[in-house]
């Protein structure tokens, strides 16, 4: 599955780091009024893998 969640972390995987960075900003597009958060934000809370082929995103804890 391309798309994981463990906790408050998720995980976008994809063959190469264009597929996963698309997966990660659909995920983002189509949930952005429940994460409460900019592109911006999204992505500063997002790092990828050596491999280039997973984008991991850290939820921060809502207030």
């Amino acid at each position: 599955m391309a798309l994981e969640t463990v906790g408050k972390t998720l995980k976008f995987t994809g063959r190469n780091r264009q597929e996963a960075k698309s997966k990660a900003l659909h995920f983002w597009y189509t949930h952005q009024e429940a994460l409460h958060e900019s592109i911006r934000d999204f992505v500063k809370h997002c790092t990828l893998s050596p491999d280039q082929k997973v984008i991991t995103y850290r939820r921060q804890a809502m207030s």
